[in-house]
C-alpha cells in the first residue's frame, strides 16, 4: 500500500520539475529576445552596440566645467568630481606619474534601463557601418603657476565600464612646467566640450519586421498584437497554461494553441 501511495507522489513531483524547467526556459527565452538579458550581462555596452533595438543621439554640453588639484597630496584628489549633473557623473579615478609625468585618468558613469542609456564623456562615440568607434574631444587646460597649459589626451576606453568608459590626459608639457606648479600647491583643470549620449529604446524586432519603441510599425506595416500566447506544459489532463505576450506581424498566420479546444 505504501508503494502504491508513494507512485502519485512522485509523478506529481516530477510534473512540477517539468514545469518549473519549461517557465524557466520560456523565461530565458523571453529575456534574451527582448535584449534584457544582454543588458543584464553586458551594461551600457550592450545597448551601445545594439543598433536594432537602441536610436544614439549625441550632443556637446555648453560651457566650462573645472576642478582644483591638491599637488602636495596626489592621492587625496582621487574621487573628486569634474562633472556632476543629476545621475551623470566623470571623476577623477587616477592620478600618478607616468613615463616621468603627471597624469589625470577620468571614469564617467551614466543611467542605464531597459529603455536606453544616458552618458556624458569626454569621450565621443559614433557608431558606423562597421561597428562603433570613440575619440577624445574634450578639451582640457591647466591652470597652475600663473600660467595655462593644454592637457593633452593619453589614452581611453570604450564602454569598457557596466555604465560608462575612462579617458585620460597629460596634464603638464613637461618636468619643468610640473615643478612649478607643485611648488605652488595647487592646481585647476578646465575642460569643455563634453558629450552627451542619449540612447533611446526606437525600435524593435517581431517576426524580421521593425517596430518602434511603442508597438507602432515602421512604415506602413500593420502590426497585430495578441495578448498572450498559450503554450501547453503537456503535463497531462488539468495541466496549466504558460501565458507568454508576443506580437504577429501583418502577412505571417495566426499561431493557434496547443491543448484544448477553446483554450
Amino acid at each position: 500500500m505504501r508503494s502504491e501511495r508513494k507512485a502519485p507522489r512522485k509523478r506529481k513531483k516530477g510534473m512540477r520539475l517539468v514545469a518549473l524547467a519549461a517557465v524557466a526556459a520560456a523565461a530565458g527565452a523571453w529575456l534574451y529576445g527582448y535584449g534584457i538579458m544582454p543588458i543584464w550581462q553586458g551594461g551600457m555596452a550592450a545597448i551601445a552596440s545594439d543598433k536594432e533595438r537602441y536610436s544614439l543621439d549625441i550632443s556637446t554640453l555648453p560651457g566650462e566645467y573645472s576642478m582644483e588639484l591638491d599637488l602636495t597630496d596626489l592621492s587625496a584628489n582621487v574621487g573628486r568630481d569634474l562633472y556632476r549633473h543629476g545621475d551623470q557623473r566623470i571623476w577623477l579615478s587616477h592620478l600618478e606619474l607616468n613615463s616621468g609625468l603627471l597624469m589625470a585618468c577620468f571614469r564617467s558613469d551614466g543611467t542605464i534601463s531597459w529603455s536606453g542609456a544616458t552618458l556624458a564623456s569626454g569621450l565621443r562615440h559614433a557608431r558606423s557601418d562597421s561597428g562603433f568607434g570613440y575619440t577624445l574631444e574634450a578639451r582640457m587646460d591647466v591652470q597652475a603657476a600663473g600660467s595655462v597649459y593644454e592637457a593633452s589626451g593619453t589614452g581611453m576606453s570604450g564602454i569598457n565600464y557596466r555604465k560608462g568608459d575612462m579617458f585620460c590626459y597629460f596634464l603638464f608639457p613637461d618636468k619643468a612646467a610640473e615643478e612649478a606648479a607643485k611648488k605652488e600647491g595647487k592646481a585647476l583643470l578646465v575642460v569643455e566640450g563634453l558629450q552627451l549620449h542619449r540612447w533611446s529604446a526606437g525600435r524593435r524586432r517581431c517576426g524580421g519586421e521593425s517596430l518602434n519603441g511603442r508597438g507602432r510599425p515602421d512604415g506602413s506595416e500593420r502590426i497585430r498584437w495578441r495578448a498572450v500566447r498559450r503554450m501547453r506544459l503537456g503535463l497531462g489532463p488539468g495541466a496549466s497554461f504558460l501565458r507568454i505576450p508576443y506580437c504577429a506581424c501583418r502577412g505571417s498566420k495566426p499561431q493557434s494553441s496547443p491543448g484544448r479546444a477553446g483554450a
